[in-house]
């Protein structure tokens, strides 16, 4: 019989291994620490002092959760949580703590605006530290399906047509009834319900939007059309997202230009070179690249 290494997996250590000699000191893990530690994390303070209830979780821990878990493509508070328990990396950055996956949705929510800030906080470090070189940006777009589904849509012709039959049933109802009261409200809160759906269209400038996420848009993707957002990014010679924007574009040849004054704000400097597919190209848009002396 072979002699095997000893192998006992209920036999606790006496002294845990420390994260950092058991992934080497240039895991992902540790540079997400590095940074958060440096960054000014002063707009997270107010909301956790508003948000009440039992003592919060530290800002930076959470911070560090949820940017590994960005890092390493964990995107849900369900798999954060379970990683939280068994993956080293999370483990070392939560520090023995254990937050739910709704305490780590709370802070997600709370802080939306304070970690799209943080984005630019970043890029500055990075640029400080030699990266994120803007000399050739590289921009590209997608098409992000939303959580919409296409069988529940609001139809600018169904409703004006249900909203119609409404009033006409109404006062057909009123005609019939000679002893009803005048200005008795019959069926008043769906017709109300209606019209509210048709202004949210007729402002929207669509002739169909989801029922269930009003927001996105009917976007062509590979032959088909899917509803969902068009996300937009830039990035730097180096490998950086340097710029990012989420829109409702139907195409991308409006958003070459806002990329570009993206990069230049969230940087503080204008890229030398854009590169960009087709779908970008326009005479207009060449012409606002070299009066900004951007070779396109």
């Amino acid at each position: 019989m072979p002699s095997y290494q000893r192998y006992s997996p209920d036999q606790a250590e006496l002294l845990p291994a420390h994260g950092k000699e058991v992934l080497g000191g240039d895991h992902l893990c540790f540079v997400v620490h590095e940074v958060v530690e440096a960054c000014d994390l002063s707009a997270f303070e107010k909301p956790e002092e508003d948000a009440g209830g039992q003592r919060p979780y530290d800002p930076r821990m959470m911070l560090k959760i949820w940017l590994y878990g960005f890092g390493v493509n964990v995107r849900t508070t369900r798999k954060l949580e379970q990683r939280i328990r068994e993956d080293l990396g999370f483990r070392y950055l939560a520090g023995g703590a254990t937050p739910d996956h709704k305490t780590l949705s709370e802070f997600h929510r709370r802080h939306r605006q304070a970690i799209t800030a943080m984005f630019t906080e970043v890029l500055m470090f990075l640029r400080r530290a030699g990266m994120a070189r803007l000399g050739t940006v590289a921009i590209d777009a997608t098409r992000v399906k939303g959580s919409a589904s296409p069988d529940r849509l609001l139809r600018r012709d169904r409703i004006e047509r249900e909203l119609r039959k409404r009033v006409q049933r109404w006062q057909q109802e009123l005609d019939d009834d000679p002893d009803r009261d005048p200005g008795t409200r019959v069926g008043q809160e769906q017709i109300a319900h209606l019209r509210e759906q048709l202004k949210r269209l007729r402002e929207s400038g669509e002739e169909k939007l989801s029922a269930t996420d009003p927001d996105t848009r009917f976007l062509r993707e590979r032959g088909r059309f899917v509803l969902g957002y068009t996300a937009e990014i830039a990035v730097s010679e180096d490998h950086f997202i340097v710029a990012q924007r989420v829109t409702q574009n139907k195409n991308d040849n409006h958003a070459l230009v806002p990329m570009v004054e993206e990069v230049e704000r969230q940087c503080g400097e204008r890229p030398q070179r854009v590169l960009a597919d087709c779908g970008f190209f326009s005479n207009q848009n060449l012409r606002e690249m070299a009066e900004r002396g951007i070779e396109a």
